[in-house]
């Protein structure tokens, strides 16, 4: 692509979805745009950036043709669509004037201002990480059917969907959704998994394994992470329902290690709930740089996204993250294509039900997959390296952009 690139998030910079979900793949476009690329972020106060903090990564990310613009974050409402006007503004001008030949988009939501941006500027938009959005919010209780929220994002939904120019979506049966549901005309449609950038995975010997395992306590234990928050598009209860489960089956020997945002008082409160010992869990909110360390020192992994219908379209990146690591998974059914995945390569347990009796089966699952823990671990990144390798983004932005 001759010219600038406009790249839209609707995350904080710090947030793991810009640094492993977006940022890596900003790279790989970069390869293909002779100019900038502009990179927008909405930054939150859970996760500030200071003023020395800004000058450092944009003097980092110069060397790479990469330009940060940081934007203040507003939950969604009204004060919200205020001072998006003075937003909008400001990245029009952006547009105009700095060379912007085309518009790229994050997810739904910051699909909506690539649409409002591309009508007023002509600019062309592609839809990266195409998912539903809207219908997750109603299908978990988040917000009610008919109310505004929902209303709102799924009109843009229908309206990105027809905007874009390219569309790259998490799973084959995006295209079926987004025909059925937002009549979307035929256009360029691309299948982009969560990927692994497996070139910059920091390396861990066996030894620093243990080395780490002991430090915290964990060397002979039977390990289970879960990284992110609970509630919302996750299960909550139901996580430490699985764990005391999993404690039923292995004894004290069962650990949960959860790598979550959540407030370590209200995991607590969940603990209890369950009748979980807080001394088989440890909690930590680590930085990013950190995550592969901690997650390489568990045994299999949790993911608790909630099986709602629309969550087959899309896809989570902590999956390919703990595959990536070797880790078998625990899975509802019907997530994206990756229940199948691990059914079909017994690469950890899907739970057709959340209760006690299926989580019991799949901890027996999980214990007879790891009799041979180093087969398991070293076949488990062998699928991850084939299926969910950085590299198979190049096929798709060269597409799009090499010769635009």
């Amino acid at each position: 692509m001759k010219g600038n690139l406009l790249v839209l998030t609707y995350w904080s910079y710090r947030d793991a979805l810009v640094q492993t979900y977006t940022l890596p793949y900003v790279r790989v476009m970069k390869q293909y745009c002779t100019g900038k690329i502009y990179l927008v972020t909405l930054e939150q106060p859970q996760l500030p950036l200071s003023a020395d903090e800004r000058a450092a990564i944009k003097k980092q990310l110069a060397t790479e043709g990469i330009v940060p613009v940081f934007l203040r974050y507003q939950p969604f409402g009204m004060a919200a669509a205020a001072g998006w006007a003075f937003k909008l503004l400001r990245l029009w001008w952006l547009v105009v004037s700095s060379g912007v030949k085309g518009i790229h988009t994050w997810c739904t939501p910051a699909g909506m201002i690539g649409v409002m941006l591309s009508r007023t500027t002509g600019k062309p938009l592609v839809a990266d990480s195409f998912e539903p959005h809207a219908e997750p919010m109603v299908e978990t209780g988040e917000w009610p059917a008919n109310g505004r929220a929902f209303r709102t994002l799924f009109a843009w939904e229908k309206k990105l969907a027809h905007r874009a120019r390219a569309i790259i979506a998490l799973t084959q049966s995006m295209k079926a959704y987004s025909a059925e549901k937002y009549a979307m005309p035929q256009k360029p449609f691309y299948i982009k998994p969560a990927l692994i950038d497996f070139e910059k995975l920091p390396a861990f010997t066996s030894a620093q394994r243990l080395a780490f395992r002991q430090q915290h306590g964990l060397d002979d234990k039977v390990v289970c992470v879960m990284a992110g928050k609970t509630g919302g598009l996750y299960y909550e209860q139901e996580v430490f329902e699985f764990f005391a489960a999993c404690a039923t089956h292995w004894g004290q020997k069962f650990h949960a290690l959860l790598l979550s945002p959540t407030p370590e008082s209200r995991l607590h409160q969940l603990a209890a709930a369950a009748a979980f010992p807080a001394a088989q869990m440890t909690v930590r909110f680590v930085p990013h740089k950190d995550v592969f360390e901690w997650m390489n020192a568990a045994d299999f992994a949790f993911n608790p996204c909630r099986p709602v219908p629309s969550r087959r379209h899309g896809t989570s990146i902590k999956n390919s993250e703990y595959w990536a690591c070797g880790l078998p998974v625990v899975l509802a059914a019907n997530i994206s294509d990756d229940s199948d995945l691990i059914a079909q390569h017994e690469m950890g347990a899907v739970l057709t039900r959340m209760e006690n009796a299926e989580f019991q089966i799949a901890a027996e699952k999980i214990s007879s997959l790891l009799h041979k823990p180093q087969e398991l671990h070293s076949r488990i990144k062998q699928f991850a390296y084939q299926t969910r390798n950085m590299a198979l983004a190049h096929n798709i932005y060269r597409d799009i952009y090499a010769n635009d």
